[in-house]
């Protein structure tokens, strides 16, 4: 770059590189005395990452991360404090997909604008880990979480979407907050909170088979007033730490396990969406409400008659008792890769394959088997109408 355009007519100047790799400076005859502008060419060479202008509020154009990441090409861009999207950002690659684009934050992000990546992977990640190379004095004091303001959407397209609130491991001001999930639409989406709730505001939809959405949370998960998910080709399954800590508002759920901590499958006969709580199975014993159907590709977990095409009024109801689970972690549809369990890496990955299993209990009988240490009790009751239940319970641009 040899020369740099104004913002008025005849009003240029020579341009020199700049205090920072993918950085110039530059003056203005009509600006005034006194006065150096800073520019970046572009976000590869400049690297916004934690150790870079650490104790340093930072405001990066919009344009300039869709540019980047319209020509293909990662971003990610690091605060050890808080990350704000105030302008929104549309990625659009002529040539295939847009970049992957990472946003992480010491404590904070607050999500104030769209964001559409053209199909490119996203990743927000909040209260980061001292091991991903957070500042630790320019993290403040005040709970890590992500805020999403009303009407906000995230558009990842046939991209993989992973948002997460971190346990702050290895700071000293480490504390988590909320997890707040708006509008999302992505082929895959794992949203997890360590350490702090979960709320669904928004309407959520993948694309992606098998287990495309699944929702974290080891503190609460509530679904508001209006939230909805949906899996055309795949399932959601939500895990929370129990009954009482889960309420799931109009969320339509197909079945419910207990003792079953993320990333533990379902079992191989639950094909369809669910809840699966880490606490015992109450001694009271747990329902599962009628809402309707969920919105999903795969089985809903009722069995032959829920997916026949002679299931009638009247048929069969379901119920399903869980008892003593100990079902491998290893086993398959975990979904979607967990970045939160690699320090200092925050990358979103694809959903796993779901595996199904056709094989049901016919009709007016009642069947014990074990599968691994897990005792599952089908009962049906002829005439009485199939029921789907569910819980009743700063970097700135």
């Amino acid at each position: 770059m040899n020369s740099v355009v104004g913002p008025s007519a005849n009003n240029t100047a020579s341009g020199r590189p700049g205090p920072v790799p993918g950085t110039f400076l530059a003056t203005f005859p009509s600006s005034g005395g006194g006065r150096v502008f800073v520019a970046a060419i572009n976000l590869d060479g400049l690297k916004p990452e934690y150790a870079w202008l650490p104790s340093q509020s930072v405001t990066i154009a919009p344009r300039l991360i869709a540019a980047t990441l319209g020509h293909g090409q990662d971003v990610t861009l690091q605060a050890s404090n808080d990350i704000t999207v105030a302008s929104s950002v549309t990625v659009a690659n002529a040539a295939g997909k847009g970049g992957h684009l990472t946003l992480a934050a010491g404590r904070a992000i607050a999500m104030g604008a769209n964001l559409t990546t053209d199909d490119g992977d996203l990743t927000l990640v909040a209260n980061d880990l001292a091991a991903s190379g957070v500042v630790d004095q320019q993290r403040e004091a005040g709970a890590g979480g992500i805020s999403w303001a009303p009407g906000v959407a995230v558009n990842a397209g046939a991209g993989a979407a992973e948002i997460a609130v971190r346990d702050g491991a290895g700071k000293t001001n480490r504390e988590s907050g909320m997890l707040q999930l708006g509008q999302v639409s992505a082929k895959t989406l794992l949203s997890r909170a360590q350490g702090g709730g979960l709320e669904l505001s928004g309407s959520v939809a993948a694309t992606g088979t098998g287990s495309a959405i699944i929702l974290v949370s080891d503190v609460s998960f509530e679904a508001l007033a209006g939230a909805s998910l949906s899996s055309a080709s795949g399932r959601y399954l939500i895990y929370a730490p129990s009954p009482a800590e889960a309420q799931t508002g109009s969320i339509p759920l197909s079945f419910a396990e207990f003792e079953k901590s993320y990333p533990t499958p379902p079992e191989p006969g639950n094909t369809g969406s669910g809840i699966l709580f880490a606490s015992q199975r109450p001694d009271g014993g747990f329902d599962l409400p009628e809402v309707g159907m969920p919105d999903t590709g795969t089985p809903d977990a009722g069995g032959a008659d829920a997916q026949s095409g002679d299931a009638q009024p009247g048929d069969a109801d379901v119920d399903v008792d869980v008892v003593d689970s100990g079902t491998d972690a290893s086993a398959p549809d975990a979904g979607p890769t967990d970045a939160a369990a690699d320090a200092g890496r925050s990358k979103a990955k694809s959903g796993c394959s779901c595996a199904t299993s056709d094989a049901a209990p016919s009709r007016g009988g009642t069947y014990l088997g074990w599968l691994g240490a897990l005792l599952l009790v089908f009962r049906r009751y002829p005439n009485r109408r199939a029921a789907t239940r569910k819980v009743s319970r700063p970097l700135h641009w």
